[in-house]
């Protein structure tokens, strides 16, 4: 088993609320959403027959297709379909897995403090529309792109719930701060590992009341 690492990336993007009545409000918007994992001490190899099937779950370009991999115990990696990243010291190195997705959220927040400081629990889903979907080997601080995953949905959901801090400088303008737990459904056409992929992120911004 490869040691895995999981990197902290950013989100952008714009949420409009409609209030239902004077606690519940519909939320909705638009997000990118960058994720990047890595796959540690990956040994590599250039073979001059094409191996492309040694990591099934890689779709291969022309660079990539001859490149032979195996774990430590020389056993063949297993991608599970999430983002991955591997080091290299000689035919040592790591897979960097770069994948992002366009978020459209659906969510419902309800109030439960609404005083100048304010709290509320925020629950729904989001639909995922795949837009960047690539495998790079990194060995002695070069970047070589190899493939894309191919066991990943173009569109897949995830379920989600989170709270939302809220603190009002005037009767229309606010700052917020939104830790949020997304568990993802139908990521992967094809699940190796039983992987069961989920990410948390901490949304912050201002808010202006019309």
């Amino acid at each position: 088993m490869n040691d895995k690492s999981y990197a902290t990336t950013f989100s952008v993007g714009i949420t409009g609320i409609y209030s239902l009545t004077e606690k519940l409000s519909l939320r909705s918007g638009i997000n990118t959403i960058v994720l990047r994992h890595n796959t540690n001490d990956v040994f590599f190899d250039a073979r001059i027959s094409d191996v492309s099937q040694n990591i099934p779950t890689i779709s291969r370009n022309a660079t990539g297709s001859n490149m032979l991999f195996t774990s430590k115990t020389d056993v063949p990696i297993s991608l599970s379909g999430d983002v991955e990243n591997v080091s290299i010291s000689n035919n040592l190195g790591s897979l960097e897995q770069n994948i992002s997705y366009v978020e459209v959220p659906l969510e419902l927040s309800y109030k439960l403090l609404d005083k100048k400081f304010g709290i509320e629990v925020i629950g729904g889903m989001s639909t995922l529309f795949l837009n960047q979907n690539n495998i790079s080997l990194i060995a002695n601080g070069v970047e070589m792109e190899i493939g894309r995953a191919n066991n990943l949905n173009d569109i897949h959901f995830s379920s989600n719930v989170g709270l939302g801090f809220r603190y009002s400088f005037w009767k229309s303008f606010d700052a917020n701060f939104q830790p949020m737990f997304k568990y993802q459904i139908n990521t992967l056409s094809e699940n190796f590992g039983n992987f069961k992929p989920y990410f948390i992120g901490l949304y912050t911004g201002v808010s202006f009341s019309f």
